[in-house]
């Protein structure tokens, strides 16, 4: 198991569970294992059932929320982590694992109580801090997101989530400099993260340095060509730039990746604009405002498409062409920054918040 012969470790293993006089969890445990890594989810959940069976041992729990999470069924995977704590109030991991879960389904209520009863039993557990944190960090109190992070990182410096959400606090904060120096010391960590590339790249275009945004974003594309905001972001540097024809096809890509996608669609829109071009901008703007509906979640895209909607209108009646510099500035200081930052957050892995 140790050289990762994964398939002559599961022989012996199935050997010894045939040998054994009684049922062993941890036997059971170790063929659940090897199962997972030979991708036999259905065989691999069977005996970690198994192990829960016989030992209820929090590492069986452990693998079978592993094993739900790998196939993207988060709901088991919650189902599972109640189970262990029922079994172990205690149980730190457990509850801080739940709480990551429920975070990444959006209960951040759920998961605030998880952090915060994970903390009333172990304060300094960095992972309650990190969730605490970034659940306050994204109702914009970042003074407190800061000081759990603060702690947090005492105990765990090498954190690179720690540090890029530090990163984004000053960021948010509008300390441009303090936002670089944490963003960069976490991809010191990782040299090859591409959410801190992509970070560092809006840094660098908030603080209009157009070439090393460039550049971060570049490296992040390169590393995630499947990432539609990436390209987003990258098209708005390329505007800085003065570069609209390459800006356009930044923005055509990230539609491409995400087609029927709000706010990748309206930041084409506003591109189009831009360029002048307001026929083609008024027929992505209807294309947009057609996807609208009542559980729509992309409230802030759908009113930027509004108010495009009614500027490119005043521009068709009186057939006068606006000026780029009459754009309303709600328009043209777009911030997708803080879209693409609140998608990242969104998409991370439970270590990664």
């Amino acid at each position: 198991f140790k050289l990762s012969r994964f398939r002559l470790s599961l022989e012996a293993y199935l050997e010894a569970a045939r040998v054994s006089e009684e049922p062993d969890w941890e036997i059971y445990n170790s063929i659940a294992e090897c199962y997972m890594h030979l991708r036999d989810a259905n065989s691999a959940k069977e005996y970690a059932r198994k192990a829960i069976q016989y030992g209820k041992q929090e590492e069986s729990y452990s693998l079978l929320t592993k094993i739900f999470d790998l196939e993207g069924d988060v709901r088991s995977a919650i189902a599972v982590c109640i189970a262990a704590i029922g079994s172990c109030p205690d149980n730190i991991e457990m509850m801080t694992q739940l709480g990551m879960f429920y975070l990444r389904q959006r209960e951040t209520q759920m998961a605030f109580e998880k952090f915060t009863t994970a903390l009333e039993v172990e304060p300094e557990c960095t992972k309650a801090l990190l969730g605490v944190g970034c659940i306050t960090q994204a109702h914009g109190e970042y003074d407190v997101a800061l000081s759990k992070y603060k702690i947090a990182l005492q105990h765990n410096p090498e954190s690179v989530a720690l540090w890029n959400n530090v990163g984004l606090c000053f960021y948010s904060k509008q300390k441009y400099v303090a936002a670089v120096t944490c963003l960069k010391r976490a991809l010191w960590i990782s040299p090859l993260n591409w959410k801190v590339l992509f970070n560092l790249g809006l840094v660098h275009l908030a603080t209009q340095q157009a070439a090393s945004a460039f550049n971060f974003l570049c490296a992040s594309i390169n590393i995630r060509p499947d990432v539609s905001f990436c390209f987003t972001a990258l098209g708005y540097v390329l505007l800085e730039l003065q570069d609209s024809q390459n800006a356009l096809r930044a923005f055509a890509q990230a539609e491409m990746i995400s087609p029927g996608k709000p706010a990748v669609m309206v930041n084409l829109c506003i591109c189009l604009y831009l360029m002048g071009r307001h026929r083609d901008a008024s027929n992505k703007v209807q294309e947009v405002l057609a996807l609208k509906t009542e559980d729509s979640n992309d409230k802030e895209a759908f009113d930027l498409a509004l108010k495009l909607s009614s500027v490119l209108e005043e521009n068709r009646t009186s057939n006068e062409v606006m000026e780029t510099s009459k754009l309303p500035a709600d328009i043209k200081s777009k911030d997708t920054n803080n879209t693409c930052r609140n998608k990242v957050q969104h998409d991370l892995k439970p270590d990664e918040v």
